[in-house]
């Protein structure tokens, strides 16, 4: 068995496999190890949401990435179909961020001013406008249109890009890591069964990185928050057209006429357990702002445990000079979106390139004194 790799990704995420796949096609020999199965946390139990502008609140690097990344997944989607024969359903038909009171309303007037002047694509629309546009949500004061976000579905997402890491890298699964120990001359990655060696390693194991950050001179500073998530089936003639957010909620429509709502914020829990509470939550939702939804039909429930940083941004790049040691860690909401780029970045970084202005803000800062 070979155990010698130029490069070892450990965490076959979406992140993890993207960026795996990515490497492989410099020609460097590259090892993805996953815990379990490809794609089985967070990632394929995302809503799938392209949400570049959705939830920002002021202009600045992290705004920029999310739109970079957005505009990547045309091509990204194209690469992943002729490589894996898999459609991941990119549909660009917008989003709408609803206003339900005066203040939410001049609050999002305000935001959609500074998007446009740093080149998103929001628009506030009136009450009669969003009326007009989807029949069943409730009253509002208006909101915005982000008309060139979208959504994705996240579990073919996942499944291709862990093909198209499985059809350029080598791929392991069920293979946890219990130790990553660094030396001058080589990285090694010990599993319960193997040792395996290597000029880097990329962390990308979502929010189970926490084992690992100290043995980089990283604080285990990831917060795993629990999202519960729901699908429901419209009845008769009633639908959704695009996705609807209001607080911390989202309504999806997919192509097979369901929506995915979603999602609970239940911070520090690791467990896999739909709840009645959680659940509850989701359903008042729907009630709330989709009243023409009342009537849906429940379909299935489900969790993905979702790594935050305190930054509420993730981050990409190595953890000290030496660049043994990368991290694509804590992307929490985004990491569906946000694949395509960071990928590019950690690829960038191998490859000795410079990064543009806006993709160092995400290098992990780290005392002098804790470099290796």
């Amino acid at each position: 068995m070979k155990t010698s790799y130029d490069v070892i990704v450990v965490g076959g995420g979406v992140i993890g496999s993207t960026i795996a796949w990515r490497i492989a096609q410099t020609s460097r020999k590259v090892l993805l190890l996953e815990r379990g199965r490809l794609g089985q946390e967070a990632s394929s139990a995302a809503a799938g949401m392209l949400g570049a502008e959705l939830e920002m609140n002021e202009p600045g690097p992290f705004f920029q990435l999310c739109l970079e990344s957005r505009e990547l997944y045309p091509t990204f989607s194209d690469e992943l179909f002729d490589l894996t024969g898999i459609e991941i359903e990119l549909t660009p038909n917008g989003i709408l961020r609803l206003a339900r009171t005066t203040e939410e309303a001049a609050q999002l007037q305000e935001t959609a001013a500074w998007q446009q002047l740093h080149g998103g694509s929001a628009m506030f629309l009136t009450s009669t406008q969003i009326a007009a546009m989807e029949t069943s949500v409730c009253e509002t004061f208006g909101g915005l249109f982000l008309a060139k976000d979208g959504n994705v579905n996240a579990a073919l997402v996942t499944r291709a890009v862990g093909k198209a890491a499985s059809l350029t890298a080598d791929v392991i699964e069920g293979s946890p890591v219990y130790d990553i120990v660094f030396s001058p001359t080589e990285v090694t990655v010990r599993t319960a069964t193997e040792q395996y060696h290597a000029e880097k390693v990329i962390l990308a194991n979502g929010a189970f990185a926490n084992q690992f950050l100290p043995s980089m001179h990283m604080p285990p500073s990831l917060i795993p928050v629990k999202g519960q998530l729901l699908r429901i089936q419209p009845s008769g003639h009633v639908k959704l057209t695009r996705t609807i957010s209001h607080g911390h909620f989202y309504f999806v429509p997919k192509r097979d006429g369901t929506i995915i709502v979603g999602a609970t914020e239940e911070p520090e829990l690791l467990s896999h357990i739909n709840t009645v509470s959680g659940l509850s939550q989701l359903l008042l939702a729907v009630q709330d702002v989709l009243p023409g939804l009342r009537d849906a039909a429940f379909v299935d429930a489900w969790t993905g445990i979702r790594p935050l940083l305190p930054t509420r941004e993730p981050f990409i790049g190595p953890v000290d000079a030496n660049s043994q040691a990368l991290v694509a860690i804590g992307h929490f909401r985004n990491g569906i979106l946000l694949a395509p780029v960071t990928a590019e970045i950690i690829v960038s970084l191998i490859e000795g390139k410079a990064l543009l202005a806006h993709h160092k803000a995400f290098i992990p800062q780290i005392p002098v004194s804790q470099v290796r």
